[in-house]
């Protein structure tokens, strides 16, 4: 939707119709003339895409099997981790027979959370001016 909206409202069709006048194909008027037009909202895309990436674990639970334990992602690893904190604080009474066992499970859940947006906060500065210049681009201007 948004390299659609910016195609159709960013990009001017007297652009491509120069380039079709100076002889050159479809693909070197996209490459050359239409893709240094859309790079901010190429790279929005991308990096939105890469954090969907990132983030994903469901794809790794439904298609890899518990043979193949080296192919597991990080995030699928982090989801078992709290699923077993999650396990272990719900029985906590029941396997060490002690009724106020308090396990670090908060403790453990922000060190989930430092470990999985670690990487996002370190890319973050880089991707910035592309993110916000690409997000803009398509609003109302006055």
């Amino acid at each position: 939707m948004i390299l659609r909206n910016y195609f159709r409202t960013s990009v001017p069709d007297a652009l491509i119709e120069a380039g079709k006048m100076e002889g050159i194909s479809p693909m070197q008027s996209l490459v050359h003339l239409v893709l240094p037009i859309c790079r901010p909202v190429v790279m929005t895309v991308a990096v939105f895409q890469i954090f969907a990436y990132w983030n994903s674990w469901y794809p790794a639970l439904i298609y890899i099997d518990s043979n193949h334990k080296e192919l597991y992602p990080l995030q699928y690893v982090l989801v078992n981790i709290e699923r077993t904190i999650q396990a272990m604080t719900r029985d906590a009474a029941n396997l060490s027979g002690m009724t106020n066992v308090q396990l670090p499970s908060t403790a453990m859940r922000m060190a989930l959370v430092v470990v999985t947006i670690l990487p996002i906060m370190i890319l973050f500065p880089f991707f910035q001016r592309f993110l916000v210049t690409g997000m803009t681009i398509g609003a109302v201007k006055e």
